[in-house]
């Protein structure tokens, strides 16, 4: 049988350094809480290779683009020099641009957000060739030590097929 859905209760706060394990009444299912900066002080982090793409098609216009243009802003800032980046922006023709690849230096993300800033909506959306495009530039990796990581920043409403 399928997991079912699992309600669990949480009063927000910190996290204990081990983290937090809820268990669901039948003990068949869990959800694990964890804090990250006591985890990764402990077992080490590895560089990330973050291939965003950002949807650029007409059904983005307003709000949607200008929440994914924040999105983009909040997830940057936790890029560290190691992690390596690129930003591929869809429409029609799946990727319309790309920016990167680029380590995420301080100038490197300061240009990447002037880049993503200037983004405007044009055409329809091509959801399959956009992920097709970010899944091989994400599986570049080249290196068992890097983190291959793909974000999909879009409204799902694909019209291309």
């Amino acid at each position: 049988s399928l997991p079912r859905l699992l309600q669990a209760y949480y009063t927000p706060g910190p996290l204990p350094d081990e983290g937090l394990l809820l268990l669901s009444d039948d003990g068949e299912c869990f959800t694990h809480l964890f804090n990250p900066s006591t985890f990764l002080a402990a077992a080490g982090s590895m560089a990330r290779k973050i291939v965003f793409v950002i949807d650029v098609s007409g059904s983005m216009s307003g709000k949607k683009l200008r929440d994914a243009k924040d999105a983009f802003a909040a997830m940057i800032e936790t890029l560290e020099e190691r992690d390596t980046l690129y930003v591929q922006t869809f429409s029609d023709s799946g990727t319309e641009s790309l920016w990167g690849p680029e380590k995420a230096t301080a100038i490197a993300k300061k240009l990447a957000m002037v880049f993503v800033s200037g983004l405007y909506t044009i055409g329809s959306t091509n959801l399959n060739d956009a992920f097709l495009d970010g899944i091989a530039r994400v599986r570049e990796t080249g290196s068992e030590e890097v983190v291959p990581i793909l974000v999909i920043l879009t409204d799902g409403q694909g019209n291309i097929c």
